[in-house]
């Protein structure tokens, strides 16, 4: 299991402290360009397209990459 602080300090270590914020779905982060990538911690989130996601996983093609994190994140 791993903890959303734990994780969130790690990664606040990589990005130098300053685009790590943590919500009640799990951990949003922020880039320079101000785009968005979510990690969810279960539950349901809106996400900047204002559409509900359910906290799954998505689809990927043949083409693209694994996302970096697929296990589960737990509280």
């Amino acid at each position: 299991m791993i903890l959303v602080t734990e994780l969130k300090r790690w990664l606040d270590t990589l990005t130098k402290g300053d685009c790590v914020y943590v919500d009640d779905d799990g951990l949003t982060l922020k880039s320079e360009l101000d785009q968005n990538a979510y990690l969810e911690v279960g539950g349901l989130e809106y996400g900047d397209d204002n559409e509900i996601h359910d906290g799954s996983l998505p689809e990927y093609g043949d083409d693209d990459p694994e996302p970096p994190i697929s296990g589960l994140i737990e509280d």
